[in-house]
């Protein structure tokens, strides 16, 4: 299976989120990074992510009031307000964004959709909610977006698989990626004599169609290959 998604894939990891405070933690503006449709390196991802941050607070300090840090040792990046000035920022979690972070998010200023947020919180390992920093350090970037997907046939499956969703039962085989962007996953864990195996039996199969889809089963893009 070629992994064709992008670091930043379209429709799942496009945007960084970003609320700006005075040093009183008194809100001043929201802003969100198009990172989109792009296969990144570590040290590329957060140099762009550092362009976004500076060009939307050009208002508020010419240049921006970010700078940043990248350590290639830990491939983590840190971001923290320029010497001097009186502000702090917060990069709001998937679930806080659920929820409009509270319903603190200005929505008139910058506008989403709550239930599609597709921010790129998973690529930086953003999940503790934290209040308004003067330096925020990522975790481990994780440029593989996907680390299993699902390989759906209705036609096949024979109900071994279970969710909450309502499609779960199409679901065939859960592939643990291995492989970087651009290669090609072959899914050999199940081993040449396993008990792993797909019963069907009694069945009449004129045809055969898969979907491949993310672990929230939401269809990924082939791009034709």
């Amino acid at each position: 299976m070629p992994t064709t998604w992008k670091t930043t894939e379209i429709g799942f990891y496009e945007y960084l989120y970003v609320m700006v405070y005075d040093n009183t933690d008194t809100f001043v503006k929201n802003f969100k990074i198009y990172l989109g449709n792009t296969i990144y390196f570590a040290e590329q991802l957060a140099y762009d992510i550092n362009e976004g941050l500076n060009s939307n607070t050009e208002d508020l300090y010419a240049g921006g009031i970010f700078v940043y840090a990248y350590s290639f040792a830990s491939r983590t990046v840190e971001y923290k307000i320029k010497d001097g000035l009186n502000y702090k920022f917060k990069i709001p979690t998937d679930e806080e964004l659920a929820t409009y972070v509270g319903s603190e998010w200005n929505t008139t200023q910058t506008d989403y959709d709550s239930s599609n947020i597709v921010s790129i919180n998973y690529l930086i390992s953003n999940y503790v909610a934290t209040s308004p920093l003067t330096t925020f350090t990522s975790s481990y970037l994780n440029l593989v977006p996907f680390r299993s997907v699902l390989l759906h046939c209705p036609e096949l499956a024979d109900h071994r698989y279970s969710s909450p969703s309502t499609d779960s039962s199409n679901i065939v085989r859960k592939i643990n990626i291995d492989q970087q962007l651009r290669r090609a996953v072959n899914d050999a864990y199940g081993g040449a004599f396993a008990e792993d195996f797909l019963d069907a039996s009694n069945k009449n199969l004129k045809k055969l169609s898969f979907r491949r889809t993310d672990t929230n089963k939401k269809t990924l893009n082939l791009y034709n290959i």
